[in-house]
Formats: structure tokens, C-alpha cells, sequence
């Protein structure tokens, strides 16, 4: 009788020499075609000295924006993950990547339209502004996406939603919560921002905005990590310009000074939870505890466009998951 895992070994052995053989196959062609003082060249000042001179340069503070474009199913260099860490090292916000299926180590090769791919990336970074140039779908798509996208965990959890008047009543709803006469904006309607506490893996956040959506009639920006904000890396043919994003259709902004400025500015009902990423990913015991900086620069720039801060909080996720 035949032991399972020594045939799942085998076949995982034979995959890796299978892998290791195909590069060897590769190397041989390389060192074949190119002149043997051009291959030492590039691989002591390329890969060796060029490494050396440029790891250390690179960070999220790197001036050039960067269109990293590498194959997945190359065997001589470890293409695909050294896209990604590039990616990660310079952020979404400077660095693109391209992974092209199903290619190896030559990457532009007649398939790849060299050419047309620059011109696509330029044009998504030109100056495309999240606040002035994010156009809101109608508000029925709207409602309808929200819904649909949050109705199983809100049959599941039964949110319920209050708001206190002026005299300090509990209210069911959002009826009391101020908000501009016009969600568009006008100079005499200043912005609502809602400030409050993220719960466990932001899983109310749909809910909020839905909520929102539903009572007020109006989106609410959410000001997001940058990474959620923009999306990842992406397959070739796909668009990252953020159009199939959940977060950018419902007019997620990356969270900064600039852009929560611009939001108040243009009187534009924002949300904001100070917590971030901390309060998403709490750990064990912290249920429901905050962790907001010290100093609140948010309150300056509410009181510099004279919006109304609208604080809030959120229970019950954490509960729910245990």
C-alpha cells in the first residue's frame, strides 16, 4: 500500500525540478546567445552593483513615479516578487505594476504594446484630483450597490441607528444629525464631518454609508488608508484606475490634510475615524477602546471652514464575531 503524502511529495519534487530545469534550459539560452564578457558585465554591475546602488534609495519619499511592468512565470529571477516588493516599498501612490500572464523573463516582447501601456499610465497619473474630479453615480445606483452589498451582514446583525435632538433626546434614525440643506454644497451650507471610532475590520463601515445613503439622501466621503483608497496591483487588461473599486465608486479619498480640507471646502458630508488602521485590527482586550493621536488637527480644519462636527459612536462587532 502506497503511502498519500510520499506520492504528494514526488509529484511537489517533480513540479520543482520540473520549475528548476526550465530556468536552467533559460540560462543556457542566455549565456548562448550573449557574448560572455556582455553577460558578465550585466551580472556584476546590473544585478550586483546596480542593487547596491539603489535598494538603499528607495522608499516612499522617492521623487520618480515608477511603472514596474514583469512577467509571472519567469524562471530565471524571481520577477513577480520583486514587483511586488518595489511596490510595496514605493506605494501605490508613485508605483504601478503590471504582472503579464503566462510570460517569462523577456517580458517586452512583440504580445506587450510598449508603447500603449506607457501612454495609459501617464494618463492615470495626471492630475486627477480625488475631492474636485470624483464623479458621484446617480444616487439610485447608489442606494441599490449599498444594499445589495451589505444586505446579507445586516440580516445577520439587525443594526439600529439613533441621533439626539437639541434637548439631548434619543431618537431612532438619522433625522437630527446636521447636514447640509444641500448635499452638493452651497456658501451657506457648511459640512457635516462625522468623526468617530472604527469597530473590528471596519465590517459596519458599508452600513454607515448605507445608513446615510437611505435617511439623507447623500453619500458620505470616507477619508481611507491610502492603500484601500487606490486599489492594488493589478493583472495587465485590468483597470486600475479604480472604477471596479468598491471604495472610489462610494467616493472614498485617501486620508490626509490636503484632501480633508478640500472635502470641508466644498462642503461635502465627510466621515473620519481618527483610529485607523489601529482600531480596525485591534487586538485582544481592546474591544471598543480608541486610539486617536493626542492632538486632533481635525478640529482645526472643521473650525476653519465652520462645519459641524458630528461626533459618534459604534458597538457590537466585536461582540458579534466572537
Amino acid at each position: 500500500r502506497r503511502d498519500p503524502g510520499v506520492l504528494v511529495n514526488a509529484i511537489e519534487t517533480a513540479r520543482a525540478m520540473d520549475g528548476l530545469l526550465g530556468g536552467l534550459r533559460l540560462l543556457n539560452s542566455v549565456v548562448d546567445t550573449l557574448p560572455q564578457p556582455t553577460l558578465d558585465w550585466r551580472l556584476r554591475e546590473w544585478l550586483g552593483k546596480g542593487c547596491e546602488s539603489v535598494n538603499p534609495r528607495l522608499s516612499r519619499d522617492f521623487p520618480v513615479p515608477t511603472f514596474v511592468i514583469a512577467g509571472d512565470s519567469d524562471r530565471m529571477v524571481p520577477s513577480e516578487e520583486e514587483a511586488r516588493r518595489l511596490r510595496n516599498v514605493l506605494g501605490a501612490a508613485k508605483c504601478k505594476t503590471m504582472l503579464l500572464e503566462g510570460t517569462g523573463h523577456i517580458a517586452l516582447d512583440t504580445r506587450l504594446n510598449f508603447t500603449k501601456e506607457i501612454l495609459h499610465w501617464q494618463q492615470g497619473q495626471s492630475s486627477y484630483d480625488p475631492v474636485k474630479d470624483w464623479v458621484s453615480p446617480p444616487i439610485e445606483v447608489l442606494r441599490e450597490n449599498a444594499s445589495r452589498t451589505i444586505e446579507q451582514f445586516r440580516q445577520f446583525t439587525s443594526p439600529v441607528f439613533y441621533s439626539t435632538n437639541a434637548d439631548g433626546e434619543v431618537i431612532p434614525g438619522l433625522g437630527h444629525v446636521p447636514w447640509p440643506d444641500n448635499a452638493e454644497g452651497s456658501p451657506d451650507a457648511p459640512a457635516t464631518l462625522l468623526v468617530g471610532n472604527h469597530q473590528l475590520y471596519g465590517l459596519d463601515l458599508g452600513m454607515i454609508i448605507n445608513e446615510f445613503l437611505q435617511e439623507k439622501g447623500s453619500l458620505v466621503r470616507g477619508l481611507a488608508h491610502p492603500l484601500v483608497a487606490r486599489g492594488s496591483i493589478v493583472p495587465r487588461n485590468t483597470d486600475s484606475s479604480g472604477a471596479d473599486n468598491i471604495f472610489k465608486t462610494f467616493g472614498a479619498v485617501p486620508v490626509s490634510g490636503r484632501n480633508l480640507d478640500a472635502l470641508l471646502k466644498s462642503q461635502t458630508p465627510t466621515l473620519l475615524f481618527p483610529g485607523g488602521v489601529r482600531e480596525v485590527y485591534h487586538k485582544k482586550g481592546e474591544d471598543y477602546q480608541i486610539f486617536w493621536p493626542e492632538k486632533g488637527e481635525f478640529v482645526r480644519t472643521a473650525a476653519k471652514h465652520n462645519s459641524t462636527i458630528v461626533p459618534f459612536a459604534a458597538v457590537g462587532v466585536a461582540d458579534s464575531v466572537e
